[in-house]
């Protein structure tokens, strides 16, 4: 059976969106940001969309949202 990958969330900050890749990897949740490589070629307005397994999404949407509700340090 293939993997099917969702994305849950498009940030428009690459560190943002790597950021929130690390906090899931450290759960255990397979993810990757894609539309990295135009950052490299210049801004697209497309954002980075951080993408995971959809075996893992509510676990996925939960760290997300609890990540958003923390206070800024």
């Amino acid at each position: 059976m293939a993997v099917q990958m969702i994305t849950i969330k498009t940030y428009y900050s690459e560190f943002d969106a790597n950021l929130a890749l690390v906090k899931l990897e450290l759960n255990g949740i397979p993810a990757f940001v894609d539309n990295t490589n135009d950052a490299i070629l210049g801004p697209t307005g497309n954002g980075f969309n951080l993408r995971v397994d959809d075996d893992y999404l509510e676990e996925a949407m939960a760290i997300i949202e609890s990540m958003e509700s923390e206070p800024p340090i």
